[in-house]
């Protein structure tokens, strides 16, 4: 077993844990996506919390096999495209009839509607 003495932020002191390797399914839009996921289980305490340094972004694994698997953009195309038209979030978002906040939440990782993704791919 895989024991670590580190800081629990329930316990608030250092305890033994463990690393949990494991995979969850999340139901994105009705859709259930398996994700890996990584966290530390205090021996004491009984709880599971994300080790410091390795956050478990659960949510963004889950958005991004969802995209893949709908065959939809991912943030850093969005942000590709937008750029390659040689475009600011604030022009892009006037561009489409987007918001400049929409815009810069789908580049940092919000899931997209498949019609705003249509309308992204247009400027590819």
């Amino acid at each position: 077993m895989d024991q670590i003495f580190v800081c629990c932020p329930n316990c608030e002191r250092k305890q033994w844990t463990r690393r949990i390797d494991e995979q969850r399914i999340l139901n994105i839009r009705s859709d259930d996506i398996e994700v890996n996921v990584h966290l530390l289980y205090c021996l004491t305490c009984h709880e599971e919390f994300e080790e410091n340094g390795n956050p478990c972004n659960e949510l963004d694994e889950a958005y991004r096999k969802y995209r893949a698997k709908h065959g939809m953009l991912q943030p850093e195309q969005i942000v590709e495209i937008r750029e390659k038209a040689e475009l600011s979030r604030e022009e892009f978002a006037k561009t489409t009839g987007m918001t400049t906040t929409e815009v810069r939440s789908y580049e940092l990782g919000s899931l997209q509607e498949k019609e705003v993704d249509e309308l992204i791919r247009k400027f590819r």
